[in-house]
Order: C-alpha cells, then structure tokens, then sequence
C-alpha cells in the first residue's frame, strides 16, 4: 500500500526531484542574500516608482472629485490595463530570454531578443489605438451609474493611444533586467515618475490653453501618463544604441525581423500574457462588479487598492528579480543555485507581507486620512471610510499569500515554466472568480462577499504556485536554444560587421 502511493504521488514530482522550501539563508556567496538584494533593491525601487505614479494620480484626482473622477480612474485603468496584458506578457518576457543567454554567456543574441519585443510593442500599440472605437458601448454596458461610463470611456481612449510607450519601455528594459543591469532601469524608471506626478498635478488641475484636447481631471491625468512615458521611451532608446552595446550585444545590428526567434518568444511569452490578461480580467470584472453594488463601495475599493498597490507593488521587484537570477542560473546550469535563491527571495517577500499586513489592520487609518478631502466636510466620506477599512482587512489576508505568489511565480517562469502558470490561472479565474462574483452581482450580494472571492482566488493562486515549484519540474526547463548561431548569413553584431 504504501509503495502504491508512493507511485501515485511521484506523478507530481519531477524527475530531477522535489525543489526545496527552505534553506539557511547566508549574506554572502552565489545566491547569498547580498546577492539577491543587489539585483532586486533597484527593480523593488522601480516597481515602487510606478506605484507611486498611480497612487498620486489617484490621490489629485480624489483632491478634483472623488465621486466621480477617482472611481472612474480606477475602472477604466483597470480595464485598460486588463487589455494590454497579453502584449505586456509576451514583451517583459523578453527578459528570460536575455537573461538565459546572458547566464549562457551568448551576449550576441541579446540584441536579437530585445528587438523582436520592439516588433511585439509596435503591434499592441496599433491594436490598443484600434480599441478606442469601443469604449464608449463598452462602458455604458456595464451599467455604471451617473456620468461614470462617459469619464471612463474618455479616460480608456487617451491611455490607448500611449500604449506603444508601455511596450516598447518593457522590451528596452528587458535589456537590462535580464542581464541583472538594474541600476540604469530604477534612475529612469524615477524619471518617469517624476515627470508623471509632475505632469499630471498639472494637467488635472490647470492644463495649458494652448491645448484644447487636454481636459482637466481624467483626461488631463490620462495625458501626463503617456507623456511620461514616451519620455522613458526616449532615454531608453538612447541608453541601449550605445556604440559600447551595439559592438557586445548588436543592438543595432540585430534589427530584423527573426521568425524563429519571434516564434519562441510567443510560445513562452505567450501563456504569460494570457495569463496575465485572465488575472487581469478577472480583476476587472471584480472591480466593474462592486461598481454595481454602489459608487461608494467601488470609492472605497479604489482607495483599498490603492494602498495596497503602493506597498505591494515593490514585491513585484523582487518576483522580476528571481525570475532574472534564476533565469541566469538555468542558463549556466546551476539549478542548484536557482533553489538557493527562490527560498531566500521568498523569506524576504513573506517577512515584508506580514509587516504590511499587520499596518492594515492595526493603523488604517493613516492610509485612509490621506484620501480625505479636509478642507470641506463631506458626510458621505464616514461609508466610505467605514467599508475601506473592512476592505484593508481582506487586503491583509491575501497579501499573505500574495508573498507566495509572487516568489515561486517569479522563479518557475524564469525556467520557463509558463504554461502551468496559465492552466491554474484559467482554472481559479473561472471558477473561483468570474462566475461566481457574476452570479453574486445578480443576486444583489454585497460588496464583502465579492471581496471575499478575491481572497481566495489569490490564496488557491499562492498555494499552485508553492506546490509547483515544490514539484521541480522547472528544473529541467530552458527558453534559449542549444544550437550558437542565430542565423548563419548574417553576423552576430555590430562588431563583426565591421571587421566581417
């Protein structure tokens, strides 16, 4: 009996044997934490730069008009983020790429990589300007009260037409990220949020006259985003065609279209964005959801995510950093020291999680006082205030779990393990999500309930993940090809072109 159960749970491990939870953590050496901490401070400090930006922009638009503008900023950002996922999925993926050839030490196909993620962007601008069209039916659809489908269609349009900055900003990233280069990325990823906050306390309380087409408040909010970014887009440019990265990686010279190359980054690329684009959609319906239930009650969702986004979003620094050194390690053929550093990313990411946790429920209040407007005195603001602070608790439940997640998620799909993660991202979406907030919106359930389904999804979600990694199946996975040559009638770089 006993061996019989053993032969049906070793369907479940791989191989190559079980990946450990758990090591000593040590400062120093391969793996150590001083080495985790050297890639993952600037992409934690690049993360929370982009939080900041959305926090501000949020936080002026609740100083302009919390009843209509916040709320609206939240559903159609969230929408509008939800349709760019599946690019943005496949673009960041770039990343693996270069960092498994960087761990390979192949640095003349790094160049290659990072342009066929340039052709991806341009694509996913050109579908999100396509898109502008139907916002305005989408929105109405979704039975939001008052003026709110008209703010969100209007602010959803701006966005799409700098969604190409996004992109295109992941792909020359993805240069650096992936070769654990990060310091560039974080200064200018500071940048961007400087120039955005700045943008867009202008643009939404006193735009210029000189351009009619920017509106104060959403649309006004909307512009100094895509502007922010497509400075980004600029001096990213500049950084990677420098004649010292041209000669090493052909950053230039690598500029064609590579069909066999392009063909790899869909197919590990693309179960990332799909995933993405399903978390995201799931959310989505959530937040459109508890639009529904009241406009007070998706006030204070956003202002609930809001602060959570603020200190979540830099544990999404150090997944994007596990998912660099482990796609290194793998690379170099050092699973060994790609366990290492999962277990020592994941003890920092739990320890991080219990902190904030325990400020949600014990101190709510100083998040919440930042959303009140304390130069008039708005009696509506005591409902939102009293449901944000039930919402914080769920928040510091599954940000728990969340510290999962994000860990073995980032590590698994450094190997290029992609397609489980999309499997029980279809699975828990559906089920745990989608259908069952659709069914409680129509049986008029209250906000809590559509809560507490968040909740689990991202519990379900943490506990995959663990358990997948756990399995050691990624410890046999590769993104890069075993064969040298890109092409054989071209040369590598810039480099040999010039001696060729």
């Amino acid at each position: 009996m006993r061996s019989s159960a053993s032969g049906y749970w070793s369907r479940y491990i791989s191989p190559e044997g079980p990946a450990r939870l758990w090591v000593r953590p040590s400062w120093s050496g391969d793996a150590g934490l001083r080495h985790l901490l050297i890639v993952a401070l600037p992409m934690i400090l690049s993360a929370l730069s982009a939080s900041v930006n959305l926090f501000f922009d949020r936080l002026f638009l609740a100083h302009f008009d919390r009843n209509a503008h916040l709320p609206a900023s939240m559903s159609a950002g969230t929408v509008w983020w939800t349709s760019q996922t599946l690019v943005m999925g496949i673009v960041t993926y770039v990343g693996t790429f270069v960092a498994q050839y960087h761990g390979a030490k192949q640095p003349h196909r790094i160049g290659a990589s990072v342009w066929q993620g340039i052709y991806m962007s341009i694509l996913g601008g050109a579908i999100a300007i396509a898109m502008i069209p139907f916002a305005g039916p989408f929105f109405r659809f979704t039975g939001h009260a008052g003026n709110l489908p008209a703010l969100e269609a209007e602010y959803f349009g701006v966005l799409c037409l700098g969604a190409v900055f996004l992109h295109v900003n992941g792909a020359l990233s993805s240069f650096y990220t992936g070769r654990g280069k990060v310091n560039l990325v974080m200064v200018i990823s500071f940048i961007i949020a400087g120039a955005n906050i700045g943008l867009n306390k202008w643009l939404i309380f006193n735009p210029p006259s000189w351009a009619p087409f920017i509106q104060p408040g959403l649309v006004g909010a909307a512009w100094g985003t895509i502007l922010s970014m497509a400075l980004g887009t600029v001096i990213f440019t500049a950084c990677v065609l420098t004649p010292q990265n041209r000669r090493e990686f052909g950053t230039l010279s690598a500029w064609r279209f590579r069909p066999d190359l392009f063909r790899r980054l869909l197919h590990y690329g693309m179960p990332q964005g799909f995933q993405f684009i399903i978390d995201m959609s799931a959310f989505s319906i959530f937040i459109l959801a508890v639009g529904r239930v009241s406009q007070e009650a998706l006030t204070a969702t956003t202002i609930a995510m809001n602060i959570n986004m603020l200190l979540f979003i830099p544990m999404v620094g150090m997944a994007q950093a596990l998912s660099v050194l482990v796609g290194q390690f793998v690379g170099a053929e050092r699973v060994d020291l790609a366990e290492r550093i999962t277990c020592v990313g994941f003890l920092v990411c739990f320890l991080y999680m219990v902190v904030v946790s325990a400020s949600y429920v014990l101190i709510p209040g100083i998040y919440i006082d930042m959303f009140r407007d304390k130069t008039t005195v708005d009696a509506s603001f005591a409902a939102v205030e009293s449901m944000a602070r039930v919402f914080l608790i769920f928040v510091a439940v599954y940000s728990l779990f969340d510290a999962f997640a994000l860990s073995y998620s980032g590590s698994i799909k450094g190997a290029g393990d992609t397609r489980f993660v999309l499997k029980l991202s279809v699975f828990n979406s559906l089920l745990v999500m989608i259908i069952p907030i659709i069914v409680a919106v129509k049986m008029g359930a209250p906000a809590t309930v559509l809560w507490g389904f968040i909740t689990l999804f991202i519990i379900i979600m943490g506990t995959g993940m663990m358990l997948r990694y756990r399995s050691g199946f990624w410890k046999s996975m590769k993104v890069i090809e075993t064969e040298p040559p890109l092409s054989l009638d071209e040369p590598p770089n810039d480099a040999a072109m010039a001696t060729g």
